[in-house]
C-alpha cells in the first residue's frame, strides 16, 4: 500500500444495504438492478444536499462520508422516507428496503476510498437496524441529541463481528416507523378520543411521553385565531379543485408514473408558465422526430431531428448545457408521449398541507419552521435577500426549497411546491410568500416534521375527516395523541 496516499481523519460514515437483496435478484435480476440504480440516485441526492459524498457502492451497499453527524442523520431519515414512498408503489415482494447505520470515528482515506474502524462500525450498526430503520453509534447520538429534535432509543452495548469492543448503539425511533408496519393490528383511537382537538399546522412536534406512532405533542394548547379561512390564488384553486387526467396525480397525490401518458405542455412540472407556453408553440406542433428533456427548471428540446435517437441525444445535450450543477437531465417526452418514469409531484389540495395565504408574521428565524442550524439559516438568509415574487416551502423533515424570478406569484408557488415534492416524494408545506410567513410555528416545542392526512396515518376515517375540517377552518390547531 502506498503510504504517501494514506491520510487519517475523523469522519461520519453512513452505511446502507438492501434487506434480502439475493432473493430480489433471484426473482427479478433486471428489475432489481434497475431499481437499485434508481434508489442510489435518491441516496446521492440527499447525501449531496447534506454536504456528504458517496465513496463506495460495492454490491448492494452504499457508503457515504459526512463532515457533520447532524447532516448525516438528517440525510438518513430523508432517504428512508423517500424510499418508503417509492416502495409504496410496488408489490410487497418487489420492495427494496434498506437498513442504515451511522458512525463517527477514525478512518483512513486512500484515493478517495475510506477504510478503517469507522467504516466497519457503520456497517455493523446497519446490521442492527430494523428494515427501513436507522441505527447510530453513541458518538453520533451525542452529537445530534441536543441539536435536532430526534427521538433515540438506547439498545445498549452490542457485540458485533470483527469489532473487539462492544458498540453502544441507539436506534432512531422516528426512522423505525418508516419501516413496513408489523402484521399485528395497531390500536386505533375512537372518534370521540379526538373530539375538540386540533392539529398543529402540519407540523410534527416531539414530546417524550407520547406514542411514537403519531407524534404531535402532549397537552398541547388549542389557541384559535379569528383569521379568515385561507384562500388559494386563482390559478392554484383552478388546478387543484377538479383535477382530471395527468393533473389528478399532481393535485390529489396520485402515485402512478407519468410515463406512457400524453404530453400536455401546461402540466409539465418545475418550469415556468412562459416555458410551458413556449413548448406549446414550438414543440407540440412539430410532427417529425422530437424529444424533450428536463432538469428542474432547465429544459432541452429537439425538433425535426434525423431520427428518434438523434432527437433524444440533442435534447439531453441541450438540457445539460443549461442545468444547474448537480442536477441530472432526464428525458421527459419523446414525440408527444411522456417517458419520464416518475409520479407527478404531489401538491396537497386539502388538509394540513394545503397552501395557506394568510400573513402570520414577517419572514424570519422565528416565523419559518425548521430553522435549526447554520445550513437552514443560510438558506433563509439567501431567500430574504431575493426580491419578490418568491416563495419558500418545507419538506417532510424540514428541508427548505424556494423559487423566485419571473412569472406570477401563483406560478412561483407551484414551482416551489413541485421542486420540493419531487425531492421528498411527498407533499410539502408552503411557509413563505414574498416577505410574509404564512404558517404558524409553535414556539414552546420544536417542530419535528410535517403531518399529512393521507390515509396512511393511524387514525379512523371519521377522526381523520374531523381533523381535515379543522385544518380547513382554523389557522391554529393541535392534536394530542397518547
Amino acid at each position: 500500500m502506498d503510504e504517501a496516499r494514506l491520510r487519517r481523519k475523523i469522519a461520519v460514515i453512513m452505511a446502507a444495504d438492501v434487506c434480502g437483496y439475493s432473493r430480489l435478484v433471484a426473482e427479478d435480476e433486471d428489475g432489481t438492478l434497475h431499481r437499485l440504480m434508481e434508489y442510489r440516485d435518491i441516496f446521492a441526492d440527499f447525501v449531496g444536499r447534506g454536504g456528504g459524498r458517496i465513496f463506495n457502492t460495492a454490491g448492494d451497499a452504499v457508503l457515504a462520508e459526512f463532515d457533520s453527524a447532524v447532516e448525516a442523520v438528517r440525510a438518513a431519515m430523508d432517504i428512508q422516507e423517500a424510499l418508503k414512498a417509492r416502495n409504496s408503489l410496488l408489490p410487497d415482494k418487489r420492495r427494496m428496503i434498506f437498513r442504515i447505520g451511522v458512525s463517527l470515528g477514525d478512518v483512513v482515506e486512500r484515493n478517495g476510498d475510506l477504510l478503517g474502524e469507522g467504516v466497519n462500525i457503520a456497517a455493523r450498526l446497519q446490521g442492527l437496524a430494523v428494515p427501513g430503520g436507522i441505527c447510530v453509534s453513541r458518538a453520533v447520538q451525542e452529537q445530534v441529541v441536543n441539536k435536532v429534535s430526534i427521538l433515540f432509543r438506547d439498545i445498549g452495548a452490542q457485540t458485533v463481528k470483527n469489532i473487539p469492543q462492544p458498540v453502544h448503539a441507539f436506534v432512531i425511533a422516528d426512522a423505525q416507523s418508516l419501516a413496513d408496519p408489523p402484521p399485528a393490528a395497531k390500536a386505533q383511537p375512537s372518534p370521540s378520543a379526538t373530539k375538540n382537538l386540533r392539529i398543529s399546522p402540519a407540523l410534527l412536534i416531539p414530546a417524550a411521553a407520547l406514542s411514537l406512532v403519531l407524534l404531535v405533542g402532549a397537552a398541547l394548547f388549542a389557541l384559535k385565531m379569528p383569521a379568515p379561512i385561507s384562500q388559494r390564488p386563482a390559478a392554484l384553486a383552478t388546478s387543484t379543485s377538479k383535477p382530471t387526467g395527468n393533473e389528478a396525480n399532481a393535485s390529489t397525490g396520485g402515485s402512478a408514473s407519468l410515463a406512457g401518458t400524453s404530453l400536455r405542455a401546461t402540466e409539465i412540472p418545475f418550469v415556468t408558465r412562459d416555458t410551458q407556453q413556449m413548448i406549446e408553440r414550438q414543440y407540440m406542433p412539430q410532427t417529425g422526430p422530437k424529444a424533450f428533456a428536463i432538469a428542474g427548471a432547465a429544459i432541452g428540446m429537439s425538433r425535426n431531428a434525423a431520427d428518434e435517437g438523434a432527437a433524444k441525444a440533442e435534447a439531453l445535450a441541450q438540457c445539460e448545457s443549461r442545468a444547474v450543477a448537480g442536477r441530472k437531465c432526464e428525458l421527459f417526452a419523446v414525440g408527444d408521449t411522456i417517458v419520464w418514469d416518475h409520479p407527478a409531484p404531489r401538491m396537497a389540495s386539502e388538509g394540513p398541507l394545503a397552501p395557506r395565504f394568510i400573513k402570520m408574521a414577517s419572514v424570519g428565524e422565528d416565523s419559518v419552521p425548521f430553522i435549526r442550524d447554520e445550513a437552514h439559516k443560510k438558506i433563509l438568509a439567501d431567500y430574504m435577500r431575493l426580491s419578490s415574487p418568491k416563495a419558500m416551502v418545507a419538506g417532510p423533515h424540514g428541508a427548505l426549497d424556494y423559487a423566485s424570478g419571473g412569472g406570477s406569484m401563483d406560478d412561483i408557488i407551484r414551482r416551489a411546491l413541485q421542486i420540493c415534492a419531487d425531492r421528498a416524494h411527498l407533499p410539502c408545506l408552503l411557509v413563505a410568500v414574498g416577505d410574509d410567513a404564512v404558517t404558524r410555528v409553535p414556539q414552546s416545542m420544536m417542530a419535528q416534521g410535517l403531518m399529512e392526512m393521507d390515509g396512511q396515518d393511524p387514525l379512523p376515517a371519521s377522526a381523520r375527516q374531523e381533523l381535515m375540517s379543522a385544518a380547513a377552518e382554523n389557522s391554529w390547531y393541535a392534536l394530542a395523541r397518547g
